[in-house]
Order: C-alpha cells, then structure tokens, then sequence
C-alpha cells in the first residue's frame, strides 16, 4: 500500500467499528507475523516467491513475481500484442476518448500523443494482458497509434493458464462479466483489444462520473460496478434515450441504495457541463 493512499470506509453495520493497522516489510513471506511495526522493520526477512495453503505448506502450484520499487521504466510496447482481460467496453466512452484525443495525436504525432502509462502483467508464456486502461487503448489505436506505453506490475509467466486466472480474478485484475451483467468463463474473454463487445452501461456509468454522480476511486473495475447498479434499475432505457437515462442515474446516484459503491456521495456535485457532452459524442465508428 504506497504511502498516503487513502479509503474510504463506510461502517453500514449497527456497531462500532474497529480498525486494526498490520506492519510488515514489504514483499514478506507468506504467514510472518511481525506483533510491532519495531519487529517489522528489525526483520530481514524476504518474499520468496510462493504462497502456502490454509495448512501452512506451499502450494507449488501458485508462484509469482510482484515488481519491486522503484517500480521499471515505462517502455513501448504494440497494441496488437497486448490482451484484455474484460469481456465489454462502453463504445460511446470509447468514443468519448477519441475525440479527446484525436487532437493531441495530430499535434505531437501518433508516437507523443498517449503519454499515459498503462499497467499491464505478463502472463503464461509471456503474453502481455492490460488491466486497466482499456477504453484509452482502444480510443488511441482506432486514432490510428500502433505502440503504447506499458509498465508490467506483476510477472506470472510460471503459472499455468487456470491458476493464472484465478489469480488475476482474486487479485480483482480481471473482469468476466458480458454485456447483460453475468459472469462468464475466463476462456470467453476475448482475444484482441478490438474484440469486447458494447456494454451501453458502462458507457452511462462513466459518463455519471463526470457529471459528478460519483467520485473516481482506484478501485478494479469501478465503472463497472456502477454500471451493473444502474443496469438493474434503469434497464434498457440507455439504448433508447441515453441523455434521458444519465438524468435518471444522476437521481439515483445519490440514493442510499447506492451507498456502497465506490466513489458514492452523499451529495453529489453535479457538472452539467460534462453530462451534456457526454451525451452526444459525434464521432462516426
């Protein structure tokens, strides 16, 4: 956890709640406990690599690599060798990023233009899979980029295919949900970043952040907890009408049904502004 990360907790329970701050050098080996912050920073112990079962034995088949700090230097990578690990984007937010984009591209040209960073983690036999940032790469390589730059955050290269899953979906780096909400089987995620089909929800749910219905968090998948929120309670209306639809989220975000989503708050700041172009992207796919 870098230092000055900050979470916002919510106690929904009747009782108080209690929190409890662990110590521990980083990258520690699977079940030391350290009692005092003082122990922790005395200890010279190491991660060495592997994760042990609830018995205490390691389990040979879960071995990974977590980067260390000071985390590599970004380097450039081709879009077309990079893989997601979502099965849907939002189109319309896609083509909010175009747009957005398109004229940094014809000012610095398609190499200076994506200067954001996008993590990605190596997987079996080394194939480089995105976890996060998917809208962004797509918006850019339909702007005619062909390179991004990567910054690998974990090296799962000696895992089987199965166990390199699971892992990305516990660790919350992975997304198998399809367009109507369900969850899906790992296989089904698509190959190609050009391949995820359209989820008009998680387009609505961007654009209900940046009218101010809720704040951007950190948290996996954020946008897509919202657009499973929203989905349940506006339905299909987002095909038909999405400038009505973003008014209705906008009513909704503030509710307290929405509590425990991330980014919610009490009083959202509206930005009229921001819901209004979102509405109406004129791009021509």
């Amino acid at each position: 956890m870098p230092a000055g990360a900050s979470h916002n907790i919510i106690n929904t329970g009747s009782r108080s709640l209690k929190l409890y701050t662990l110590y521990a050098p980083p990258r520690h080996r699977d079940g030391v406990v350290h009692p005092t912050k003082a122990d922790a920073e005395a200890s010279d112990e190491h991660f060495d690599g592997r994760r042990r079962n609830r018995r205490g034995r390691r389990n040979p088949h879960v071995v990974e690599t977590l980067m260390t700090s000071p985390p590599p230097r970004p380097d450039w990578a081709p879009i077309a060798d990079l893989h997601p690990t979502q099965m849907t984007v939002g189109l319309r937010e896609v083509a909010q990023k175009r747009l957005r984009w398109r004229s940094r591209i014809r000012k610095e040209g398609l190499r200076g233009a994506p200067r954001l960073v996008v993590p990605i983690v190596r997987g079996p036999a080394g194939v480089m899979y995105l976890v996060d940032r998917h809208h962004l790469v797509r918006a850019v390589g339909e702007e005619g980029v062909h390179e991004v730059l990567i910054r690998p955050i974990a090296d799962f290269t000696a895992l089987r295919p199965d166990d390199f899953w699971r892992v990305l979906d516990a660790r919350g780096w992975c997304h198998p949900y399809d367009a109507a909400g369900r969850r899906r089987a790992f296989g089904e995620i698509p190959a190609e970043i050009d391949d995820p089909r359209d989820d008009p929800f998680r387009s609505l749910a961007s654009a209900l952040r940046r009218a101010g219905g809720f704040a951007k968090r950190s948290t996996p998948f954020c946008e897509f907890a919202w657009a499973d929120f929203l989905r349940r309670r506006i339905f299909s209306a987002v095909a038909m009408d999405f400038e009505w639809a973003l008014g209705r989220a906008l009513s909704l975000a503030r509710t307290p049904a929405a509590r425990g989503l991330p980014g919610w708050m009490a009083e959202p700041h509206w930005n009229l502004d921001a819901s209004a172009s979102s509405a109406s992207p004129n791009v021509a796919r």
